[in-house]
């Protein structure tokens, strides 16, 4: 359950900073991967 909430909370922010982007539904794996660091760094 913890890790679903993880991943549900991922996918939510992942989307609203790709709507605040203007990018709509379109997303590169460079962005996710990214993000996914920028997230992780302390």
């Amino acid at each position: 359950m913890g890790a679903l909430g993880v991943l549900a909370a991922e996918v939510g922010s992942l989307m609203i900073l790709i709507s605040f982007r203007g990018l709509g539904p379109v997303k590169t794996p460079g962005d996710e991967s990214a993000n996914h660091a920028a997230r992780r760094a302390p």
